[in-house]
C-alpha cells in the first residue's frame, strides 16, 4: 500500500513536461543547424566505430545522423548505459518505500557476514564498494553469494573503483526489496512511461538481469532516459522518478582514478551510476555508447559506436571531445545574431539625425530579454584591443524576445549609445559579435560585396539561409528584391583574397561575375595536386562567396600549410594564395 501512497504524494508535485512515451518530434526553423550538420559531418562521421547521433534541444530533435550502414530502427546493446537505468530502478524503489535509503548497509537486505554489513548501497552505486572485479559473475549458478562472501580489497568508500561485478549487486537488491526482477519492476513502473515496449535485458545463470550491461534499445529510445531526468522525472502527466533522486544520483560523490583504458580526465566525478563531466552528467557504455544530459541548456546528446573499439580511449576521447568541446557550445550562447547588414545605404533609410548610415541589425530569436550593453562588435578579429563595446546602462540596448535592435556602423560613437565606431565596407567583409568577455563569439558573418541600398539578410530571421534583398531595418526581413538585375551585378569578374587569411579553421572566398557563366573554383596544394572542388556549376551575375572549412574531397583535414585557389569563369582565369594554420 505504501508505494502507491507515495506515488500519489509525488504525482502532486509535478510541472507537465513532454510526453515520453510518445515519439519525439522534429525542431523547425533551428537556426545553428548549418553549424551542427557541419560537425556532425565533418568530425562525427568521420570516426570509425560511430554508429549514430542524435541531439535533443529543448525536448524537439535538432539532429539526428546514422552512420555505417545503420539506421533508426536498429538496436543497440548499450552496455554500461544499463548502470543509468539501474540507477533509475534503484531510486524509484527509494521512492516508493521499498529501500529506507541510500545508506543502508547490506546485512540489512541480504544476510549478514563480515563485508555485508561494512558495504552500504551508497557504496554499490558510487563504485565504492572495496570488492574487487569478478568478470565470471554472469557465469556462477547463486552469484549473489558469491559476490557478498569475495573479501575486499579497499575499505567501502575509500576509492573508486570500476566494478560490474559489484554493480550487478544491485539487481538483487531490487529482487528482494521489491520481489521483482529489475525488467519486471521496470516494465511495471518505468518502461511504459517511456515508450519502450518489451526491450531485451540479458540475466545471469540465476535469471536475474544484469545491473550493469546487457540492455539493448535504439538510440531514440535509449536518449529518453537523458530527458526524463531533464525534466526532473516527469514524462507527461506522471511522476516516474522524483527529483530529489534524479539531484542526488547526479551529484559529486567520488573522485575518479586514471587509468589506461578511458579518458577519466574528461570524466573526473561519478555520482550514483551517472558519471560528471565538466558540465552536466553522462551514461557512458563500452565502446562509445553515450546519453549527455546538459539540463542549463536544456540539452540530451546520445550516440552509439560499434563495440570495436572498447576501451580505445582516443576514440573515445575524440568521440566526447565533439560532443562536449563543439556541439554542446552551440547552444550556450545568448540567443542573438546579426541578422541584417547594409554596407552601403544611399537613399534606404536615415538614423535619428536623417544621416544615411549603413547599419547591422541585431535579431533575438529565444525567449528572454536580453541587455546587449557590454557585448562587443568588431569588423576585425585579429584586432581584439580595437573591438567595439556597446555601452552599458541604457535602455535602448534592451532586446525583448523576437525583436530587433539597429546599430548604426558610422564611426560616430558620439552620437548615441547606438552608434558604432565601425565602418562597413561595400565590398564585403567580416562582422563579429562577442560576449563581454571579448573572447566568445555570439555570432559572426561574412557579406559579399553589396550593390547600394541592398541588404545582405537571413530569410527566414535567424535561420542560417542568408541572400540579398529589400532592406527591412527593424523589422523581420523579406525574401523580396524590388531593383533589377543588372543593377547589382559588378562591372568586371574577379576573385578577391581570402578571408581570414591565415585561417583556422574556415574561411570565405569572395568572387565577382559580371555576367553569367560556368564557375569552376578549386583549391590546390603547393605540389598542383587538387584538394578540394569548391564550386562547379553555371551560376548567374553577381556577387558570390563561398566557404572552405579545411578539409578535402573525402570530407578529411589537410594539414597546414599554404594553399593555392583559382577560378575559371568563362574566359576569365586568376589564381591566389592562403595559409592555414593548425
Amino acid at each position: 500500500m505504501k508505494k502507491y501512497l507515495l506515488l500519489i504524494i509525488l504525482s502532486l508535485s509535478y510541472t507537465q513536461e513532454l510526453d515520453l512515451s510518445l515519439d519525439w518530434t522534429m525542431a523547425d526553423d533551428v537556426f545553428y543547424s548549418q553549424q551542427l550538420d557541419s560537425i556532425i559531418e565533418n568530425q562525427i562521421s568521420n570516426l570509425s566505430s560511430i554508429k549514430g547521433i542524435i541531439v535533443i534541444h529543448k525536448g524537439k530533435v535538432v539532429a539526428e545522423n546514422y552512420f555505417n550502414d545503420s539506421s533508426v530502427d536498429d538496436i543497440f546493446h548499450i552496455w554500461s548505459v544499463t548502470k543509468s537505468f539501474t540507477s533509475t530502478l534503484i531510486g524509484q524503489a527509494i521512492d516508493m518505500g521499498y529501500i529506507t535509503h541510500p545508506s543502508v548497509t547490506l546485512d540489512s537486505i541480504f544476510f549478514e557476514n563480515d563485508y555485508t554489513n561494512q558495504v552500504t548501497l551508497d557504496n554499490l552505486l558510487s563504485m565504492t564498494s572495496g570488492w574487487p572485479e569478478n568478470w565470471y559473475y554472469m557465469y556462477t549458478n547463486n552469484i549473489i553469494n558469491v559476490l557478498l562472501s569475495t573479501p575486499l580489497g579497499t575499505n567501502p568508500g575509500d576509492i573508486f573503483f570500476y566494478n560490474n561485478a559489484a554493480c550487478h549487486i544491485n539487481s538483487y537488491v531490487l529482487l528482494e526489496t521489491t520481489g521483482l526482477n529489475p525488467k519486471e519492476f521496470a516494465m511495471e513502473y518505468l518502461f511504459p512511461y517511456l515508450g519502450f515496449g518489451n526491450p531485451n535485458w540479458g540475466t545471469d545463470y540465476d535469471g536475474v538481469n544484469n545491473g550493469s550491461y546487457d540492455l539493448y534499445l535504439n538510440l531514440r529510445k535509449m536518449v529518453k532516459l537523458g530527458q526524463l531526468y531533464l525534466q526532473d522525472g516527469v514524462s507527461g502527466d506522471n511522476q516516474i522518478i522524483s527529483s530529489s533522486w534524479i539531484n542526488d544520483a547526479t551529484s559529486f560523490k567520488v573522485n575518479t582514478i586514471p587509468d589506461f583504458w578511458f579518458p577519466w580526465d574528461l570524466l573526473p566525478g561519478y555520482g550514483y551510476l551517472w558519471w560528471l563531466p565538466e558540465r552536466g552528467y553522462l551514461a557512458y557504455g563500452y565502446g562509445g555508447q553515450f546519453i549527455v544530459v546538459v539540463p542549463e541548456l536544456d540539452l540530451v546528446i546520445g550516440t552509439h559506436s560499434t563495440d570495436n573499439e572498447g576501451f580505445n580511449v582516443y576514440y573515445l576521447e575524440a568521440l566526447l571531445g565533439v560532443i562536449c568541446d563543439d556541439i554542446v557550445p552551440l547552444f550556450d550562447r545568448p540567443s542573438l545574431v546579426i541578422n541584417e547588414i547594409l554596407a552601403s545605404n544611399s537613399l534606404c533609410c536615415t538614423d535619428e539625425n536623417g544621416e544615411f548610415d549603413n547599419y547591422i541589425e541585431i535579431y533575438n530569436y529565444g525567449a528572454d530579454t536580453i541587455e546587449l550593453g557590454g557585448y562587443l562588435i568588431t569588423d576585425d578579429i585579429s584586432d581584439p584591443e580595437n573591438f567595439y563595446q556597446i555601452p552599458t546602462g541604457n535602455d535602448s540596448t534592451i532586446i525583448e524576445p523576437g525583436g530587433f535592435l539597429l546599430l548604426w556602423a558610422d564611426e560616430e560613437s558620439g552620437q548615441g549609445v547606438l552608434h558604432v565606431d565601425i565602418e562597413l565596407s561595400d565590398i564585403g567583409e567580416q562582422i563579429a559579435l562577442y560576449m563581454q568577455d571579448s573572447t566568445t563569439i555570439v555570432d559572426l558573418v561574412t557579406y559579399p560585396a553589396q550593390a547600394n541600398d541592398v541588404a545582405y539578410g537571413r530569410y527566414l530571421d535567424g535561420l542560417d539561409s542568408w541572400q540579398n534583398m529589400n532592406p527591412t531595418p527593424g523589422m523581420s526581413n523579406t525574401s523580396e528584391l524590388s531593383i533589377n538585375h543588372d543593377q547589382i551585378s559588378p562591372e568586371q569578374f574577379a576573385l578577391h583574397q581570402n578571408y581570414p587569411n591565415p585561417f583556422n579553421p574556415i574561411t570565405t572566398l569572395h568572387y565577382n561575375l559580371s555576367e553569367d557563366a560556368n564557375v569552376n573554383i578549386t583549391i590546390y596544394d603547393m605540389m598542383g595536386r587538387v584538394v578540394s572542388n569548391l564550386v562547379n556549376s553555371q551560376q548567374i551575375a553577381g556577387y558570390k562567396s563561398v566557404q572552405w572549412n579545411a578539409t578535402n574531397n573525402a570530407g578529411q583535414p589537410v594539414s597546414a600549410g599554404l594553399y593555392l585557389y583559382t577560378i575559371e569563369a568563362g574566359k576569365f582565369r586568376q589564381v591566389k594564395k592562403m595559409v592555414l594554420l593548425k
